[in-house]
């Protein structure tokens, strides 16, 4: 199904931002691009894609991969030449979750990433989404047989940047009445109306997990994945000191509300991550978010190319404060990732 893509016609004040004054750190990209293999470094020269993001006002990039360690080794080895500007997370691997010495691997392997340097530790949406025991049944966030992992991160003093869940149109059918159906259409791998765990459920078991680990700092990536309801994101920025939030792949929804995101900025200045999301090799996304945070402009795209990949809607600009900016930009993932 082609998406729509209407053309507004209002006519309102531009604000062309390419780049920024203030430093970034984008906390939340993937420099491995859409592939997952090796290979990937032949779809783009990862010298021009550092480049270009040096000439965006990004001075350092924090890179989320999903790798094994294997990938991971290559990964490290192939960005060793710019450790100054790109922090490397670690993946938690759940390929062995069923087996009886998991908790000794898993251990080991991040006691190997953070004396490689590691800057965190990446959970993927597979846990709580996809991942199985052997009886069939879904693993929750918050299962005790996975405490160890939140518990060995804290012992590290390292962040978990943890996915949870998909916006909650994904378990909607995929209808006239779906906020996001032309995305699903196009996308139906992405529905989850027949998953027998509902998104309600996730962000209670991501609840339970942060109330029982408070000595772990989690980066719930997405704005805790209820971008559409910042009354949430606030009631736990509010109630869990160890949480923090990025605003990666989010802006068309905080996009839409800039009143109430430049609230929810004000009041958690020390607890929002600037993240984009980023695929090396895809369009650079980031003018849009510069706008987005810096201007008060009114009715334009949240992609740089005008196309509306998540909803036919578009955004506004909140126009935050510099100290605000400051926090959000760079200083927050300066001090959770060590950078």
């Amino acid at each position: 199904m082609v998406m729509s893509n209407p053309i507004t016609k209002l006519n309102n004040g531009q604000t062309a931002i390419n780049s920024t004054e203030f430093p970034v750190i984008d906390a939340h990209i993937h420099l491995g691009g859409r592939y997952r293999t090796e290979q990937y470094w032949e779809k783009y020269d990862l010298s021009d894609v550092i480049s270009e993001l040096r000439n965006l006002g990004i001075c350092h990039v924090v890179n989320l991969e999903l790798f094994t360690r294997r990938h991971w080794d290559f990964a490290y080895e192939r960005t060793e030449p710019y450790r100054d500007f790109v922090s490397l997370c670690a993946p938690i691997n759940f390929d062995r979750i069923n087996d009886n010495d998991f908790e000794e691997i898993v251990r080991n392997e991040m006691r190997y990433y953070h004396n490689k340097g590691a800057c965190g530790f990446k959970v993927w949406k597979n846990l709580g989404l996809s991942i199985r025991k052997k009886n069939g049944k879904l693993y929750s966030l918050n299962e005790q047989c996975l405490k160890f992992i939140w518990e060995e991160a804290a012992a590290l003093n390292l962040p978990i940047v943890i996915h949870v869940a998909d916006p909650p149109s994904f378990w909607e059918p995929v209808n006239a009445n779906n906020q996001r159906y032309a995305e699903l259409s196009s996308n139906p791998k992405w529905s989850y109306c027949d998953l027998e765990v509902k998104y309600d459920d996730l962000l209670e078991q991501l609840e339970k997990m942060l109330q029982d680990n408070p000595k772990t700092t989690f980066v719930v990536a997405h704005m805790c994945a209820a971008a559409h309801n910042l009354d949430f994101v606030s009631k736990m920025l509010s109630t869990y000191d160890n949480l923090y939030v990025d605003i990666a792949a989010v802006l068309s929804e905080i996009g839409s509300q800039p009143s109430r995101f430049e609230r929810l900025a004000i009041d958690y200045s020390d607890r929002i991550i600037f993240g984009t999301d980023y695929f090396a090799g895809d369009e650079f996304p980031h003018a849009p978010y510069y706008r987005f945070l810096e201007t008060d402009d009114e009715d334009f795209p949240y992609t740089p190319d005008g196309r509306y990949t998540q909803g036919a809607w578009n955004i506004s600009g909140c126009k935050l404060s510099e100290a605000v900016l400051r926090k959000i930009y760079y200083e927050n993932a300066q001090r959770i990732f060590n950078i």
